[in-house]
Protein backbone atom coordinates (compact mmCIF):
# COMPACT_ATOMS: atom_id res chain seq x y z
CA UNK A 1 0.00 0.00 0.00
CA UNK A 2 1.27 3.42 -1.32
CA UNK A 3 2.11 6.25 1.60
CA UNK A 4 -1.20 8.08 -0.39
CA UNK A 5 -3.50 5.68 -0.53
CA UNK A 6 -3.07 4.72 3.26
CA UNK A 7 -3.19 8.62 3.91
CA UNK A 8 -6.23 8.77 2.14
CA UNK A 9 -7.61 5.62 3.40
CA UNK A 10 -6.78 6.64 7.67
CA UNK A 11 -8.84 10.11 6.74
CA UNK A 12 -11.75 8.03 4.78
CA UNK A 13 -12.92 6.36 7.93
CA UNK A 14 -13.81 9.10 9.50
CA UNK A 15 -16.89 9.33 6.69
CA UNK A 16 -17.29 5.76 6.13
CA UNK A 17 -20.67 4.26 7.41
CA UNK A 18 -21.94 1.29 7.38
CA UNK A 19 -24.72 0.20 4.51
CA UNK A 20 -28.11 0.13 5.44
CA UNK A 21 -30.16 -3.18 5.59
CA UNK A 22 -32.27 -3.15 2.68
CA UNK A 23 -32.86 -6.82 2.80
CA UNK A 24 -33.63 -10.02 4.71
CA UNK A 25 -32.31 -13.72 4.55
CA UNK A 26 -35.51 -16.10 6.16
CA UNK A 27 -33.40 -19.33 4.85
CA UNK A 28 -32.42 -20.23 8.54
CA UNK A 29 -34.75 -19.35 10.84
CA UNK A 30 -35.51 -15.51 12.17
CA UNK A 31 -34.88 -13.32 9.37
CA UNK A 32 -31.52 -11.69 9.43
CA UNK A 33 -31.03 -8.00 7.87
CA UNK A 34 -28.39 -7.39 5.44
CA UNK A 35 -27.37 -4.40 2.61
CA UNK A 36 -27.52 -5.22 -1.60
CA UNK A 37 -24.83 -4.45 -3.25
CA UNK A 38 -26.73 -1.65 -4.54
CA UNK A 39 -26.79 -0.46 -0.64
CA UNK A 40 -23.16 -0.64 -0.06
CA UNK A 41 -22.64 1.16 -3.17
CA UNK A 42 -24.83 4.29 -2.72
CA UNK A 43 -23.02 4.43 1.29
CA UNK A 44 -19.63 3.89 0.09
CA UNK A 45 -19.20 6.19 -3.64
CA UNK A 46 -19.28 9.63 -2.19
CA UNK A 47 -17.14 9.69 1.15
CA UNK A 48 -14.97 7.63 -0.68
CA UNK A 49 -14.54 9.92 -3.62
CA UNK A 50 -14.80 12.78 -1.33
CA UNK A 51 -10.83 11.62 -0.17
CA UNK A 52 -9.63 10.67 -3.90
CA UNK A 53 -10.74 7.13 -3.77
CA UNK A 54 -12.23 4.51 -5.78
CA UNK A 55 -12.88 0.98 -6.04
CA UNK A 56 -12.75 -1.44 -8.85
CA UNK A 57 -13.97 -4.96 -9.49
CA UNK A 58 -13.09 -7.04 -12.27
CA UNK A 59 -14.55 -10.29 -13.40
CA UNK A 60 -12.87 -12.95 -14.91
CA UNK A 61 -12.00 -16.54 -15.32
CA UNK A 62 -9.29 -18.39 -14.04
CA UNK A 63 -6.89 -20.91 -16.31
CA UNK A 64 -9.17 -23.76 -15.23
CA UNK A 65 -11.95 -22.43 -15.48
CA UNK A 66 -13.25 -20.84 -12.03
CA UNK A 67 -14.92 -17.93 -12.00
CA UNK A 68 -13.00 -15.28 -10.50
CA UNK A 69 -13.31 -11.42 -8.96
CA UNK A 70 -10.64 -8.55 -8.54
CA UNK A 71 -11.30 -5.58 -6.38
CA UNK A 72 -9.33 -2.64 -6.52
CA UNK A 73 -8.95 -0.13 -4.20
CA UNK A 74 -7.45 2.89 -6.10
CA UNK A 75 -6.01 6.50 -5.11
CA UNK A 76 -5.69 9.40 -7.17
CA UNK A 77 -2.17 9.16 -7.11
CA UNK A 78 -1.95 5.81 -8.50
CA UNK A 79 -2.01 3.56 -5.37
CA UNK A 80 -4.04 0.87 -5.08
CA UNK A 81 -4.39 -2.24 -2.88
CA UNK A 82 -6.46 -5.17 -4.45
CA UNK A 83 -7.98 -8.36 -3.52
CA UNK A 84 -8.86 -11.45 -5.44
CA UNK A 85 -11.05 -14.43 -5.16
CA UNK A 86 -12.39 -16.85 -7.58
CA UNK A 87 -15.00 -19.97 -6.74
CA UNK A 88 -16.03 -23.05 -8.80
CA UNK A 89 -17.91 -21.77 -12.29
CA UNK A 90 -21.57 -21.79 -11.57
CA UNK A 91 -23.87 -24.29 -13.92
CA UNK A 92 -26.06 -21.21 -15.72
CA UNK A 93 -26.17 -17.68 -16.11
CA UNK A 94 -28.55 -16.62 -13.71
CA UNK A 95 -26.52 -18.61 -11.39
CA UNK A 96 -22.96 -16.74 -12.32
CA UNK A 97 -24.82 -13.82 -12.01
CA UNK A 98 -26.42 -14.48 -8.12
CA UNK A 99 -22.88 -16.03 -6.96
CA UNK A 100 -21.09 -12.31 -8.95
CA UNK A 101 -23.24 -10.00 -6.95
CA UNK A 102 -22.70 -12.25 -3.42
CA UNK A 103 -18.64 -12.05 -4.29
CA UNK A 104 -19.31 -8.41 -4.83
CA UNK A 105 -21.05 -7.22 -1.76
CA UNK A 106 -18.76 -8.96 0.98
CA UNK A 107 -15.38 -7.83 -1.33
CA UNK A 108 -16.65 -4.27 -1.37
CA UNK A 109 -17.48 -4.30 2.33
CA UNK A 110 -14.19 -6.18 2.88
CA UNK A 111 -11.34 -3.76 1.58
CA UNK A 112 -12.83 -0.64 2.91
CA UNK A 113 -13.61 -2.18 6.28
CA UNK A 114 -17.02 -1.72 6.67
CA UNK A 115 -19.77 -4.72 7.61
CA UNK A 116 -23.40 -5.14 5.59
CA UNK A 117 -24.58 -8.29 7.22
CA UNK A 118 -25.98 -8.83 11.35
CA UNK A 119 -22.95 -10.44 12.56
CA UNK A 120 -24.55 -14.10 14.03
CA UNK A 121 -21.36 -15.58 15.27
CA UNK A 122 -20.28 -18.23 12.01
CA UNK A 123 -23.49 -19.93 12.37
CA UNK A 124 -24.49 -19.39 8.67
CA UNK A 125 -21.25 -20.24 7.53
CA UNK A 126 -21.69 -24.05 8.55
CA UNK A 127 -25.19 -24.52 7.56
CA UNK A 128 -26.12 -26.17 4.22
CA UNK A 129 -27.18 -23.53 2.22
CA UNK A 130 -26.70 -19.56 1.54
CA UNK A 131 -29.41 -17.41 0.40
CA UNK A 132 -29.05 -14.35 -1.84
CA UNK A 133 -32.07 -12.70 -2.30
CA UNK A 134 -34.82 -13.95 0.02
CA UNK A 135 -38.51 -14.01 -0.55
CA UNK A 136 -40.95 -13.42 1.58
CA UNK A 137 -41.83 -15.94 4.58
CA UNK A 138 -43.84 -18.65 4.18
CA UNK A 139 -45.81 -20.85 6.08
CA UNK A 140 -44.27 -24.31 5.35
CA UNK A 141 -46.98 -26.12 4.07
CA UNK A 142 -47.24 -29.59 2.33
CA UNK A 143 -49.42 -29.78 -0.66
CA UNK A 144 -50.64 -33.07 -1.89
CA UNK A 145 -49.18 -33.79 -5.69
CA UNK A 146 -52.24 -32.56 -8.38
CA UNK A 147 -52.07 -35.91 -10.21
CA UNK A 148 -55.31 -38.20 -11.39
CA UNK A 149 -56.08 -41.34 -9.78
CA UNK A 150 -54.84 -43.20 -13.12
CA UNK A 151 -51.54 -41.52 -12.85
CA UNK A 152 -51.70 -41.99 -8.74
CA UNK A 153 -52.69 -45.98 -8.74
CA UNK A 154 -50.10 -47.77 -7.10
CA UNK A 155 -47.66 -45.04 -6.58
CA UNK A 156 -48.03 -44.59 -3.02
CA UNK A 157 -45.12 -43.12 -1.55
CA UNK A 158 -42.55 -46.02 0.47
CA UNK A 159 -42.05 -44.90 4.34
CA UNK A 160 -40.33 -41.94 5.15
CA UNK A 161 -40.40 -40.26 1.34
CA UNK A 162 -42.21 -36.85 1.32
CA UNK A 163 -43.73 -35.49 -2.31
CA UNK A 164 -44.16 -32.57 -3.70
CA UNK A 165 -45.26 -31.10 -6.53
CA UNK A 166 -45.34 -26.87 -8.04
CA UNK A 167 -43.66 -24.22 -9.72
CA UNK A 168 -40.19 -23.41 -8.88
CA UNK A 169 -40.29 -19.62 -7.68
CA UNK A 170 -36.62 -19.45 -6.30
CA UNK A 171 -33.29 -21.03 -6.27
CA UNK A 172 -30.09 -20.49 -3.57
CA UNK A 173 -26.96 -21.95 -4.16
CA UNK A 174 -23.66 -22.39 -2.30
CA UNK A 175 -20.74 -25.01 -3.19
CA UNK A 176 -22.09 -27.74 -1.57
CA UNK A 177 -26.55 -27.46 -1.96
CA UNK A 178 -29.14 -25.55 -3.22
CA UNK A 179 -32.31 -24.60 -1.76
CA UNK A 180 -35.63 -24.62 -4.01
CA UNK A 181 -38.34 -22.26 -3.53
CA UNK A 182 -41.57 -23.12 -4.79
CA UNK A 183 -44.66 -20.66 -5.61
CA UNK A 184 -46.44 -22.74 -3.05
CA UNK A 185 -44.92 -22.32 -0.01
CA UNK A 186 -42.55 -25.42 0.23
CA UNK A 187 -38.34 -25.47 0.85
CA UNK A 188 -36.57 -27.84 -0.20
CA UNK A 189 -32.63 -28.64 -0.10
CA UNK A 190 -30.78 -30.60 -2.89
CA UNK A 191 -27.30 -31.19 -2.77
CA UNK A 192 -25.21 -30.24 -5.99
CA UNK A 193 -24.08 -33.76 -6.86
CA UNK A 194 -28.50 -34.56 -7.39
CA UNK A 195 -28.52 -35.88 -11.01
CA UNK A 196 -30.14 -32.85 -13.23
CA UNK A 197 -29.77 -29.97 -11.17
CA UNK A 198 -28.33 -27.78 -13.41
CA UNK A 199 -31.06 -28.22 -15.47
CA UNK A 200 -33.97 -27.02 -13.12
CA UNK A 201 -35.58 -23.71 -14.49
CA UNK A 202 -37.26 -20.78 -12.37
CA UNK A 203 -40.47 -21.16 -13.37
CA UNK A 204 -40.49 -24.83 -14.19
CA UNK A 205 -43.33 -27.17 -12.94
CA UNK A 206 -41.79 -30.44 -11.03
CA UNK A 207 -42.61 -33.18 -9.17
CA UNK A 208 -40.09 -33.83 -5.98
CA UNK A 209 -39.11 -36.85 -4.05
CA UNK A 210 -37.39 -36.29 -0.68
CA UNK A 211 -36.81 -37.00 2.55
CA UNK A 212 -37.14 -35.67 5.69
CA UNK A 213 -34.74 -32.79 7.33
CA UNK A 214 -33.03 -34.79 10.65
CA UNK A 215 -31.68 -31.64 11.62
CA UNK A 216 -34.92 -29.26 13.36
CA UNK A 217 -32.72 -25.79 12.91
CA UNK A 218 -32.81 -26.87 9.08
CA UNK A 219 -35.97 -28.80 9.06
CA UNK A 220 -36.73 -28.67 4.63
CA UNK A 221 -36.49 -31.79 2.87
CA UNK A 222 -33.89 -33.16 1.27
CA UNK A 223 -34.80 -34.10 -2.63
CA UNK A 224 -33.69 -37.13 -3.96
CA UNK A 225 -35.05 -37.31 -7.24
CA UNK A 226 -37.06 -34.81 -9.41
CA UNK A 227 -38.51 -34.24 -12.91
CA UNK A 228 -40.55 -31.95 -14.83
CA UNK A 229 -44.13 -32.34 -13.85
CA UNK A 230 -47.53 -32.37 -16.27
CA UNK A 231 -48.32 -33.75 -19.92
CA UNK A 232 -45.67 -34.74 -22.04
CA UNK A 233 -46.14 -36.95 -25.23
CA UNK A 234 -50.10 -37.21 -24.25
CA UNK A 235 -49.17 -39.11 -20.87
CA UNK A 236 -49.15 -37.62 -17.82
CA UNK A 237 -45.75 -38.66 -15.65
CA UNK A 238 -46.33 -40.93 -13.21
CA UNK A 239 -45.59 -39.59 -9.29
Amino acid sequence: MGPNLAKALVAAQTDLRNPGFDKSNTAFGAPRGYASLASHVDALRLPLAKHGLAVVQLVGTEPDGRLSLRTVLTHASGDAIESHVSVPMPASEQKVGSALTYLRRYALAAIVGVCGDEDDDGNVASAPTIAQEAPKPKKLVVVPPTRTEAAMAGTAAPAGVLRFEGVVERIYENEKSSKIVLESGEQLVAWNDLAGLDTMQIGGRYWFSCKPSKNPKYPAPSITDFGEAGLQGGEEIPF
